[in-house]
């Protein structure tokens, strides 16, 4: 398991924002050597992590774990 967040500061518009998002997410991925999809049912995770992701003004990465705030959420995905 992992996460991780990344402030896109740069990003003009939210459609850019998500972009990166996805590419960001799948280099993690990528690095991380996951393989398997997960549905979009699935998010609440995802979006928990950008939520907290703007409390930091640098990357942030979590192997093997996630903040307390996204616990309970990791645990009902």
């Amino acid at each position: 398991m992992g996460s991780g967040v990344v402030v896109n500061n740069h990003a003009a518009d939210a459609f850019l924002a998500e972009a990166l998002a996805c590419l960001q997410a799948l280099d993690f991925s990528i690095e991380m050597g996951f393989r398997e999809h997960t549905n979009r049912e699935s998010n609440a995770v995802a979006h928990k992590l950008a939520q907290i992701g703007f409390n930091f003004g640098s990357p942030q990465f979590w192997v093997e774990n996630v903040p307390g705030e996204a616990t309970g959420l990791v645990e009902r995905d």
